[in-house]
């Protein structure tokens, strides 16, 4: 159990060589605090069990391919951005700038205590993913993991940026891989991982 979240022991053992330079800890029954690099963040339990586990799949999955583009001081939309985990990773990737959409309050108060800790360059937006977060397009990169909302991307003619997007129905994945090209990256369970930059 990490965080909350049972996993098989191939997962974990897998987390515990990627996640090496990770210093986790538990400070109460509702916080844990993850070190990394020099970075102290707080996350919530239900976000520090996801964390820890799925910075592995990221890797593999929330990039875009090196012969797309590398994040190198590029702006990434993080839309689905928790308590700021993602951001942490896509600083981490070389980004110099997250825009982080996030829905949760309570999320979106440690993303901002994470954020300043950090001395991070991030816009914050306390509000549910719409197609006028990728309207505005003053990003290099978007990744959306969106519970479902996903689903309004199809109202677009085309999608012009590069992204992935965790699709939460196969009925969604099919329609965005048939109307967009995405091809699925990764399946895990109900979800499918698509991506038009891989």
């Amino acid at each position: 159990m990490v965080g909350g979240h049972q996993y098989y022991l191939h997962q974990y053992l897998l987390s515990l060589v990627v996640m090496r330079g990770f210093k986790v800890s538990k400070l109460n029954e509702k916080i844990y605090t993850v070190d990394f690099k020099g970075q102290h963040m707080e996350l919530g339990p239900d976000y520090v069990g996801m964390f820890y586990c799925e910075w592995p799949i990221w890797k593999k999955t929330y990039l875009p391919s090196k012969k797309v583009m590398t994040l190198d001081g590029k702006t990434v939309l993080d839309a689905g951005a928790g308590n700021g985990e993602t951001a942490l990773f896509y600083f981490n990737a070389g980004a110099k700038k997250v825009i982080c959409i996030e829905n949760s309050e309570d999320s979106v108060k440690l993303l901002e205590k994470n954020a300043k800790r950090n001395n991070w360059n991030v816009d914050i937006k306390c509000e549910s993913f719409s197609l006028k977060h990728v309207k505005d397009n003053d990003f290099d990169f978007a990744k959306i993991d969106v519970e479902g909302a996903e689903k309004c991307l199809l109202e677009l003619d085309r999608i012009t940026f590069p992204c992935v997007v965790e699709a939460h129905s196969s009925e969604i994945k099919d329609a965005l891989c048939d109307k967009f090209g995405f091809k699925p990256i990764k399946r895990q369970g109900g979800l499918t991982t698509v991506s038009n930059c891989r």
